[in-house]
């Protein structure tokens, strides 16, 4: 054989070595390519607490264990397939879940966006979602109780309006050792008066509102477990008192939308608990003060200040009981959650009220 034959039959051997050096043969002698390992996974990307110039997300990144994230997080634009040469989060490195907030959005607005991960050989980006904020004009705002020209702000959660703060509307006031299952009663935290000019002019009167019996939170009406209600009770004209299904739908928006575990926290004022360590987060404008509220136990007496906020539903329980709910500071268990029990109708509590129109 000559030298060139030789040649030739050495570079056919290296080149099909070089070609079959990328795929795997099967049994069936047929050659398939072998699958690349990925560098990142990004899964569970989810999107929560919509508003009109935010909103947020977050999202679990997992690696094959052989180059590092250097960097991770969100990008975003208004047209598909956004990239971090766009608009971007960066929410730290290393494996696992992450949560962030987009921020400077325009209201009603569409946008796109999608989770990253950052090594130093390669980007990858995960699943893309399509998002619209909010209007402006949706969200919060003030109404005037015609009965006595108290101001009421008023926010916007899910498809409910609330009350952002305690109804105050005080008709008449006894001390705490008064009281009553089936008549109404009125209250205000820490006086023990009857006057109701010197009782508006207290401090906790202009904090916490007015507390309410059974009798005097309902007006006469009946109970009911209706969403909405349809019990207008002491509210002002075009507000309702809540039943346990509407406390239930604002508990349920909240923890699914991105706060599961953490309903009391983000409904809780930034400050005017106990401690420091009580205070919550205020994410919604809701506003929860710890209101406390006023017991019949000891011949009468006020309680829970500082602490505990507690609002009357609609829903009867049974004489002498009906429902109510709260939040609580004293652990960490009722910290993050928004509780409801029964109680005895003489019992006095605060009231928030629900709007009868609903928002789109």
């Amino acid at each position: 054989m000559s030298s060139k034959v030789t040649c030739y039959i050495i570079i056919l051997v290296a080149l099909s070595g070089f070609i079959s050096g990328g795929c795997e043969k099967r049994n069936s002698g047929i050659e398939t390519p072998v699958e690349k390992i990925p560098l990142f996974a990004i899964n569970n990307f989810y999107m929560f607490h919509m508003q009109q110039t935010q909103v947020g997300c977050s999202a679990y990144i997992t690696s094959n264990g052989v180059y590092e994230v250097l960097e991770k997080g969100m990008c975003w634009s208004k047209f598909i397939r956004p990239t971090v040469f766009n608009n971007k989060t960066i929410d730290g490195s290393g494996v696992g879940s992450f949560k962030t907030l987009i921020t400077g959005l325009s209201a009603n607005s569409t946008y796109y966006a999608r989770p990253y991960a950052i090594s130093n050989r390669d980007t990858i980006y995960g699943e893309e979602k399509s998002f619209t904020t909010l209007i402006e004009e949706d969200m919060n705002g003030v109404f005037t109780d015609s009965r006595d020209s108290n101001e009421y702000r008023w926010v916007r959660i899910g498809t409910q309006i609330w009350m952002a703060e305690n109804l105050a509307y005080l008709p008449s006031v006894s001390p705490p050792n008064e009281g009553s299952v089936s008549s109404p009663f009125y209250y205000v935290y820490n006086y023990y008066g009857t006057d109701v000019f010197a009782a508006k002019d207290t401090y906790y009167y202009a904090l916490y509102g007015t507390y309410y019996n059974w009798e005097a939170a309902l007006q006469g009406e009946p109970g009911s477990g209706k969403d909405p209600s349809g019990t207008r009770g002491v509210c002002p004209t075009g507000w309702h008192l809540p039943s346990n299904a509407e406390w239930e739908k604002l508990n349920d928006y909240v923890k699914n939308d991105g706060y599961l575990g953490q309903v009391g926290l983000v409904l809780k004022s930034k400050s005017g608990w106990f401690i420091d360590s009580g205070n919550g987060t205020d994410e919604y404008g809701f506003s929860a003060l710890p209101n406390g509220g006023r017991a019949d136990e000891m011949g009468g007496k006020f309680g829970s200040g500082g602490l505990n906020s507690h609002w009357w539903s609609c829903t009867d329980d049974a004489t002498p009981n009906g429902w109510m709910w709260d939040i609580t500071h004293d652990d960490l268990w009722s910290m993050s959650f928004i509780h409801y029990d029964e109680s005895d109708k003489s019992f006095a509590f605060g009231v928030r009220c629900v709007g009868d129109k609903t928002a789109n």
